[in-house]
């Protein structure tokens, strides 16, 4: 008797670890695989790290999650990122309402004569072309995800040397305020405009940020000039840490978009960030998030990226 309950319980044991790994991504799988093989380095370093995750879920009620130590950041749609200890992989697999945990991904940074190349100076002066205005970027949101930014960079301040950035989030600073979106915490903290004078980079000795921004919404300095020159900026910065977590950025996507709503603009996103794993379908979690951004209104726009001289793109 004593035997055969035994072995019924390491029948349900591998039963719930079946059904959890069935629920496990790609990314999910790799993690877990590299883990088990790296044993040897894992004594020496951190047990138990926070592992960033897209979870999908079939009930909006995080509790179960939460009482497994799983720190939920922010919400799309039926899919929640969050913060799981490596532990508790499986544990939160096997929950009946989980239905997918994908490990986030690590991508890779992506772009004088962005203006005339795109008629945009037209478009600027739209009133004098015949246009029903003229299209500065003026009452819209300009977000822009990247890490190595300038801050106090003179692309980013209006004719009178006020910046023209609202807000500055960071995900690995906690040295501002604490982000809350719908009673879920992002990780690290926000800067105000106030606050901005007052910071510098976020990741010394890189500038990506700082390049794209100027692009996309920098007010003219010289020759030099962006997009959308008269827009509202909302920075997420990335620093080194989280520079390519695909996790970091669709919480940055959220984080742009609930600003946006809070003083009733629209709002574009921007990161130049790419991603070479997955299905390149749109089916990834990574995609989900941030398709679920775009049907809540923002427009969403991501750089062509730097590998076309590569064998595996067509």
């Amino acid at each position: 008797m004593k035997k055969r309950l035994v072995l019924t319980i390491m029948v349900l044991a591998f039963s719930v670890a079946v059904m959890a790994a069935e629920k496990y991504a790609v990314s999910t799988k790799q993690l877990l695989l590299h883990h088990n093989k790296s044993s040897h380095i894992r004594a020496k370093a951190e047990q138990n790290p926070l592992i960033d995750a897209f979870i999908s879920l079939s009930d909006a009620d995080c509790q179960p999650l939460k009482a497994l130590g799983v720190k939920v950041n922010a919400r799309f749609g039926d899919m929640v990122t969050a913060q799981v200890p490596l532990s508790m992989i499986s544990e939160v697999a096997a929950l009946p309402m989980v239905r997918q945990i994908a490990v986030s991904e690590q991508g890779e940074a992506n772009t004088d004569v962005t203006i005339p190349t795109t008629d945009v100076a037209i478009a600027a002066d739209g009133t004098h072309y015949g246009l029903p205005t003229d299209y500065t970027g003026k009452g819209v949101v300009v977000g822009i995800i990247d890490s190595g930014f300038d801050f106090n960079h003179k692309a980013f301040q209006d004719a009178d040397g006020n910046t023209r950035i609202k807000r500055v989030y960071m995900p690995g600073n906690r040295a501002g305020k604490l982000v809350v979106i719908d009673g879920d915490t992002l990780p690290g903290s926000e800067f105000t405009d106030a606050d901005v004078p007052h910071l510098t980079s976020d990741l010394t000795n890189y500038s990506h940020g700082t390049h794209c921004l100027g692009i996309a919404a920098g007010t003219r300095v010289g020759q030099y000039g962006g997009m959308a020159p008269q827009a509202d900026i909302v920075v997420c910065a990335l620093g080194y840490s989280y520079s390519t977590n695909q996790v970091a950025i669709a919480n940055c996507a959220r984080y742009i978009l609930e600003y946006a709503k809070s003083v009733n603009l629209p709002c574009v996103i921007s990161t130049s960030l790419g991603f070479q794993g997955g299905p390149h379908d749109g089916t990834s979690a990574y995609c989900q998030a941030i398709s679920a951004i775009a049907d809540e209104g923002a427009v969403v726009c991501v750089s062509v990226g730097n590998s076309a001289g590569y064998n595996h793109v067509l």
